[in-house]
C-alpha cells in the first residue's frame, strides 16, 4: 500500500516541514506525523548530529505522555522521522484560539506534562525546550510532550547511549538504494564550498586564516554546549549562558502553568533580547497575576519561578503540591481525558 502524505502547517520548531501520512504501510491504521530533513541542510546546519541525538533519545522513551517515534528511515537525500500524530494540535494554538484554560483543565494538562517530564528526567535526560508549542493533544484529549531537538543526556547511562547512537542518521534503513551515493555528493559539495571559503579567508590575514582553521576543526566535533529554547521560557541561569538542567525544565513548567491559566507567558517583552534581559533581572516580588488566578496555582508558579536554582521547586515537589491534591498526576493517562474548558482570559492572537 502506498503512503499518501498531506502537508501540515509549518512547524514552529524550524527543524523541517511536518507532514501527515493518511494511509500507512502494513497494519498501522492511525495517522502519523512525518518530519523530514532534506539534502545539504543535514550537513550545513549540522542537523545530522542533532537528528541522531533526537533519535537516540526517542528510542528510550516509552512513557504515554511522550509522542512516540514509530519509525525512522532515509530516502534519497532526506532523513525522516515518523511520529505519533496528535490531531487536536498543540497547546499553544489552542490558547491563542480559545484563550486560557479553566483551573480543572489546566490541572489535568499540566499534571500529564509533569508525569511525562518526570519520566524524561528519570531516564537521564533534560528536555530543554518545554513550552505550549511542544505539548500536543491527542484525539482522546491527552497531552503529550513532543520535539526532542533540544534534549540532552545528563546521566552516565544516557550519555553513553547517545554516544553509541551518534551515527544513528547515517545508519538508518535506506528506503532508496541511491541514498548513500546522493549523500556523498551532498557532502562533497558542502566540503568544496567550505574549502573555498577557507581559501578566501586565508588570503585576507593570518588571523582570519586561523579562524577558518578553527571553524573547519569544529565541523568535525561539536561539543554539547548548546543553548536552545524559546526566550520567554528560559530560566535565568540559561538566559545568562548556563547549561540547561532539570531545574531549568522546572522553571519552564512554571511558565507553562502560568500561561495555561493567564493566556500568556509570565515574562515577555517585544523582542528576544529584551525578554532575556527581563528574565535575568526578574524578582519574584514583582510577579503579577491576573484576577481570579487560583491561589494554589499562584503558590506553585511562585515556587517554580524562583531565580535561585537550589531554592526552586523540583519535579517531585510539583507532583505533591496542593494544586494537584485532587488528582494523582502519575495515573492521569489511565483515565478518560476531560474536554478542555476555556478560562477567564480571552484569546490573544499575538500571544507568545
Amino acid at each position: 500500500m502506498a503512503v499518501t502524505v498531506a502537508k501540515l502547517p509549518k512547524s514552529t520548531t524550524g527543524t523541517g516541514p511536518l507532514r501527515l501520512a493518511d494511509d500507512v504501510l502494513f497494519l498501522v491504521f492511525f495517522p502519523l506525523a512525518v518530519v523530514c530533513w532534506r539534502g545539504l541542510c543535514l550537513l550545513r546546519r549540522r542537523y545530522e548530529e542533532s537528528i541522531s541525538r533526537e533519535i537516540a533519545v526517542l528510542r528510550v522513551m516509552s512513557h504515554p505522555g511522550i509522542a512516540r517515534m514509530i519509525a525512522s528511515f532515509r530516502f534519497k537525500t532526506g532523513a525522516y522521522l515518523v511520529l505519533e500524530y496528535a490531531p487536536k494540535g498543540d497547546l499553544h494554538s489552542f490558547i491563542v484560539k480559545n484563550g486560557s484554560l479553566d483551573e480543572s483543565s489546566a490541572r489535568f494538562v499540566v499534571g500529564e506534562v509533569v508525569a511525562a517530564l518526570d519520566s524524561i528526567h528519570n531516564a537521564g535526560f533534560i528536555f530543554g525546550d518545554l513550552k505550549p508549542e511542544n505539548i500536543v493533544l491527542t484525539a482522546e484529549g491527552h497531552a503529550k510532550i513532543t520535539d526532542f531537538g533540544a534534549a540532552r543526556p545528563v546521566s552516565v547511562a544516557a550519555i553513553k547511549h547517545v554516544q553509541e547512537n551518534k551515527d544513528a542518521v547515517h545508519n538508518l534503513r535506506d528506503g532508496d538504494h541511491a541514498w548513500r551515493s546522493a549523500r556523498n555528493k551532498d557532502k562533497a559539495a558542502f566540503e568544496q564550498k567550505a574549502a573555498e571559503k577557507k581559501e578566501q579567508s586565508t588570503g585576507q590575514s593570518m588571523g582570519a586564516g586561523a579562524d577558518a582553521d578553527a571553524d573547519a576543526d569544529s565541523a568535525e566535533e561539536v561539543k554539547d554546549t548548546r543553548i536552545e529554547g524559546t526566550a520567554c521560557y528560559l530560566s535565568p541561569e540559561v538566559a545568562k549562558g548556563g547549561i540547561p538542567s532539570a531545574a531549568s525544565d522546572c522553571w519552564a513548567l512554571g511558565c507553562l502553568l502560568y500561561q495555561c491559566l493567564a493566556g500568556r507567558p509570565p515574562i515577555w517583552a517585544e523582542n528576544t533580547q529584551e525578554t532575556m534581559d527581563a528574565i535575568v533581572k526578574f524578582l519574584p516580588s514583582e510577579q503579577t497575576f491576573p484576577d481570579r488566578f487560583p491561589p494554589h496555582a499562584k503558590e506553585l508558579v511562585c515556587s517554580l519561578l524562583e531565580p535561585k536554582m537550589d531554592a526552586r521547586q523540583n519535579i517531585d515537589g510539583v507532583a505533591a503540591h496542593a494544586f494537584f491534591n485532587s488528582i494523582d498526576v502519575y495515573s492521569l493517562y489511565s483515565l478518560p481525558a476531560p474536554e478542555l474548558v476555556r478560562g477567564a482570559a480571552g484569546p490573544v492572537p499575538d500571544a507568545q
